[in-house]
């Protein structure tokens, strides 16, 4: 007799036990000292059993060594009719790993509410490791599989899931989720990559929002930083996303200009441009906070501004004899 045929054997003499309850017990722990690393095959058949409770401590016997010739299987039991079983389905399932998850996102499709709802809840607990393997599945299936895809990478919340999001934005068939989804994260770091797709007209007015819902605190500075960036793209691109935003990201350019003293010309033209009216007030605060600002930026404001400035500036002695003291007027 072969070492499978035996373990088979002395694997239904404990299932007649399981069945029996006053030896139920005495089985179970029999089964669990098993080792069926080799043979996993004999207990398969059994995870269809008519009793609960075998298919509910077989169902945990056959995660314990990641062989993933088990995992359609173990997903059928998350249909099981009882919780029990269908807890352990899911825990064993979660065991096996990254093996499992081409069988689990199919399922991801299901028309039942339950079983899709069961499946992401186990993508989620497997975390970051299931990551790589869900992005490998975007350009695979549909867009109702990949917007799937993209809600259980956002619920498992971590710094890979953030990464894995901003990527997704590059990717038509879930751009504007993932945007979305960036947005309730209230991610920083996505502020770059959606300057660098505002260019693309179906997805401004969502850039718009997600960056209004980060917040203007968190995504106002690097704006206006990339207003000043070496890449053209992201000057531009940033220029026109601020200009959209308008009023709400005045003290953010003012607060880049004073930081950045000597590339400063750009952010004041884009000043002017959001706040004609209010250039010149918001002008002579930059110039009153700031008293190490060079004022050659101010040649770039044109020949009626500067007339009115100066102006505006006799009623200011202190920056006025700064701007005298430095042969500016």
């Amino acid at each position: 007799m072969t070492v499978a045929n035996k373990e088979a054997e002395k694997l239904a003499e404990i299932i007649d036990q399981l069945r029996n309850e006053d030896t139920r017990w005495d089985a179970i722990v029999k089964l669990r000292d098993m080792d069926f690393s080799n043979s996993i095959s004999v207990l398969t058949p059994y995870l269809k059993d008519r009793d609960w409770v075998v298919r509910w401590i077989i169902a945990e016997k056959c995660g314990e060594w990641g062989d993933d010739t088990v995992a359609q299987d173990l997903i059928r039991l998350l249909q099981d009719r009882d919780f029990h079983v269908r807890q352990n389905a899911s825990k064993a399932i979660v065991r096996l790993g990254v093996s499992a998850i081409p069988s689990l996102v199919a399922d991801l499709l299901s028309m039942d509410n339950e079983m899709r709802r069961q499946v992401s809840k186990i993508l989620i607990k497997m975390g970051d490791r299931a990551i790589p393997y869900l992005e490998d599945l975007f350009d695979e299936q549909n867009w109702l599989v990949s917007n799937r895809i993209l809600d259980v990478i956002w619920r498992i919340n971590s710094s890979a899931a953030e990464d894995a999001l901003i990527r997704a934005v590059a990717r038509p068939v879930c751009q504007k989720n993932a945007i979305a989804l960036l947005a309730e994260m209230k991610s920083a770091r996505a502020v770059r990559t959606f300057i660098r797709h505002f260019e693309t007209p179906n997805i401004r007015q969502v850039i718009l929002t997600a960056v209004r819902k980060i917040g203007l605190e968190k995504a106002g500075p690097i704006l206006v930083k990339a207003v000043l960036d070496s890449d053209p793209l992201l000057r531009d691109h940033s220029e026109i996303l601020i200009q959209r935003l308008g009023d709400e990201m005045i003290p953010h350019i003012k607060v880049g200009i004073v930081a950045t003293a000597s590339t400063e010309a750009r952010l004041l033209q884009l000043l002017q441009k959001i706040s004609p009216n209010r250039f010149l007030t918001n002008l002579i605060s930059i110039l009153t906070q700031s008293p190490h600002l060079k004022p050659t930026m101010l040649t770039e404001i044109g020949a009626g501004p500067f007339a009115q400035l100066v102006s505006e500036l006799s009623q200011h002695p202190n920056i006025w004899d700064k701007l005298k003291h430095q042969s500016f007027l």
